[in-house]
C-alpha cells in the first residue's frame, strides 16, 4: 500500500495543472506586494481626492440657490469642501482629525442652513461665531477635556433618572432602561480617561465605540430565547449577545488589538469556509487521478500489477488528500506571509482569542493556533464531501470535466434547493450538512429543523454511502475496452 501511495503521489508531482495554480498565485500575491511597496494606492488616491475637491469647487458655482433641492447639494459640498480645507494636512488617525471631522461638521451644516435656507442672518452670525470659535480653539485642542465634559452630563443624567425612580412609577422600567444604557456610556467614558484612549479613527477607540453601540443593541433586545419564533431572528440576537459580551470582556480586562488590521483577524478568517483555491487545486489532483489512468489506458498496466482494485483506488484516495494537504500548506502559508510583508504586523497571532461560548454562556479565552483548529476542524468536512463527490464521479464517468462539473454542481444545485424546499425538508439535505462552523461555540443553523448531531448523522450516511458506491463501481468497472 505504501508503495502505491508513493507512485500516486510521483504520478501527481507531475502535474502541471498544479504547478501552475501554484505560479498564479504566487504572481497574484507578488504583484500585491509590489503595487504596496510602490504606494501606488495613496498616490492615486491622493490625485484622485484633490482632483474630486478641485471639480466639486467648480461645480458648487452652477447650483441655483433659489432651488430647494439644489440648495441642500449646495450645502453639502460646501460643508465638505470646508472641512476638507481643515482636514487635509492632519493624520486621519488622530484625535483632531475625529474631533473637526464630527463636531464641526454639524455646526457648519447648521450655519449654512441658516444662511440659504431659513436666510437668517441673526441665527447664521450665532452658528459662524460658534464655528470661528471652535477653529480658534484647535491648536489648543484636548480630547480630555470633552470626555470629562461628557462624563459629567452623563453623571448627571443618571442621577437626575435615579431621583425619578421613585416619583414615576408607571415608567419606571423605561427609566431603568435609560440608565442602564447611560451606565454602559459612563463605563466607556472612564475606560477612554483611564486607559488615555482619545475619541478618534484608530484600533483602540473602535473597540470602545463597538463596547458601547453593542451595549445598546443588548440592552434593547428581547433576552427570552423562547419567544423567538423566527431562527433567523434567534440567531441574530445570539449574534448580538456574543459581541456585546466579547466587547464588555475586552473592556474589563484590557484586551487592545494590536492595529487596525492583525494577523490574528486576518489567519482567524482564512478558515471559516471553503477557499476557491484549494478547491481548485483538489480538483485538478482528484478529478484527473481516476480518469486520466482510463483516459490513457495505463489503468490496465496497473491492474496488472498483484494488487487489488480495493487498494488501487484507496492507494490513489490517500495520495490525493496528501498532495491536496501540501498544496493547502503551501497557499495557507504564503498568504501569511504576504499578509506579514504587507502590514508588518504578527504580534497578534500571540494575544489571546475572547469568545462568548453559549453552551457554558460564558467567555473562553483561546489561543489562536486552538481557535484556528477548530474551525479548520468545522469546515473540513465540507473539503471531505466535495472529494468524495469529486472521486466518484471520476470513477463513474472516466472524465476530468465531468468532476469539476460535479462539485460545483453540487453547490449550485444544494444552494438553489435549499431555498425552494420547504425548511423542514432542506434540513434534510447533505449539501445543508457540509460546514459545521456555524455550530461552534454554541451556535445554531438558520433552519429550525436542523441540528448538530442531525447534520453529523445525514453528512456520515451520505459520505459512507458514496464513497460505498465509489468502490462498487471501480471493482466492478469493465477496464478491457479502456
Amino acid at each position: 500500500m505504501i508503495r502505491l501511495v508513493k507512485n500516486e503521489l510521483v504520478k501527481i508531482s507531475h502535474r502541471k495543472g498544479i504547478y501552475i495554480l501554484s505560479l498564479i498565485i504566487l504572481g497574484i500575491l507578488a504583484l500585491g506586494v509590489i503595487l504596496d511597496k510602490a504606494d501606488l494606492g495613496s498616490l492615486i488616491e491622493e490625485q484622485t481626492g484633490e482632483l474630486y475637491y478641485t471639480m466639486l469647487e467648480e461645480s458648487l458655482k452652477e447650483y441655483d440657490l433659489n432651488d430647494k433641492d439644489e440648495v441642500m447639494w449646495y450645502i453639502d459640498g460646501k460643508v465638505e469642501l470646508d472641512l476638507h480645507e481643515l482636514l487635509k494636512d492632519l493624520d486621519y488617525s488622530s484625535p483632531l482629525y475625529y474631533y473637526i471631522d464630527n463636531e464641526l461638521n454639524s455646526v457648519l451644516t447648521d450655519m449654512y442652513n441658516a444662511k440659504y435656507v431659513n436666510k437668517n442672518d441673526v441665527e447664521y452670525e450665532l452658528y459662524k461665531a460658534k464655528y470661528d470659535e471652535l477653529v480658534a480653539g484647535l491648536d489648543n485642542y484636548d480630547w480630555k477635556v470633552f470626555v470629562e465634559e461628557s462624563k459629567k452630563e452623563v453623571e448627571k443624567q443618571i442621577d437626575t433618572l435615579k431621583a425619578s425612580l421613585d416619583i414615576a412609577e408607571e415608567d419606571k422600567d423605561d427609566i431603568q432602561d435609560e440608565i442602564e444604557n447611560l451606565s454602559y456610556q459612563l463605563k466607556a467614558l472612564n475606560y477612554r480617561l483611564n486607559n488615555d484612549v482619545a475619541p478618534a479613527y484608530h484600533t483602540t477607540s473602535y473597540m470602545v465605540d463597538n463596547y458601547v453601540s453593542s451595549a445598546m443593541s443588548y440592552s434593547s433586545m428581547n433576552k427570552d430565547e423562547s419567544t423567538y419564533k423566527d431562527r433567523r431572528e434567534l440567531v441574530q440576537n445570539r449574534t448580538l449577545i456574543a459581541e456585546f459580551k466579547e466587547a464588555e470582556y475586552k473592556i474589563e480586562n484590557n484586551i487592545v488589538p494590536a492595529s487596525d488590521v492583525t494577523l490574528q483577524d486576518h489567519v482567524t478568517t482564512l478558515f471559516i469556509g471553503s477557499d476557491m483555491f484549494i478547491i481548485i487545486a483538489f480538483l485538478i489532483i482528484a478529478g484527473g487521478i481516476i480518469a486520466e489512468e482510463f483516459n490513457k489506458g495505463t489503468i490496465k498496466q496497473l491492474l496488472l500489477r498483484p494488487f487489488t482494485r480495493g487498494k488501487i483506488l484507496t492507494s490513489k484516495i490517500i495520495a490525493a488528500v496528501i498532495a491536496t494537504f501540501l498544496f493547502a500548506c503551501f497557499y495557507y502559508l504564503l498568504d501569511i506571509v504576504d499578509f506579514v510583508i504587507l502590514n508588518n504586523e504578527f504580534k497578534s497571532i500571540f494575544d489571546p482569542m475572547i469568545v462568548y461560548n453559549f453552551n457554558t454562556q460564558s467567555i473562553v479565552e483561546y489561543s489562536t493556533l486552538g481557535y484556528t483548529l477548530m474551525n479548520i476542524l468545522a469546515v473540513l468536512p465540507e473539503y471531505i464531501m466535495l472529494f468524495a463527490v469529486c472521486i466518484f464521479v471520476g470513477v463513474l464517468t472516466t472524465s476530468t470535466v465531468a468532476c469539476v462539473i460535479s462539485v460545483f454542481g453540487v453547490n449550485i444545485a444544494g444552494s438553489l434547493l435549499e431555498s425552494l424546499l420547504p425548511e423542514k425538508i432542506a434540513a434534510f439535505l447533505p449539501t445543508s450538512c457540509l460546514n459545521f462552523s456555524k455550530y461552534l461555540f454554541g451556535g445554531l443553523s438558520y433552519n429550525k429543523y436542523q441540528t448538530l448531531g442531525g447534520s453529523i448523522a445525514i453528512y456520515v450516511i451520505t459520505l459512507v454511502v458514496i464513497v460505498a458506491i465509489t468502490f462498487i463501481i471501480f471493482k466492478k468497472k469493465d477496464i478491457k475496452n479502456q
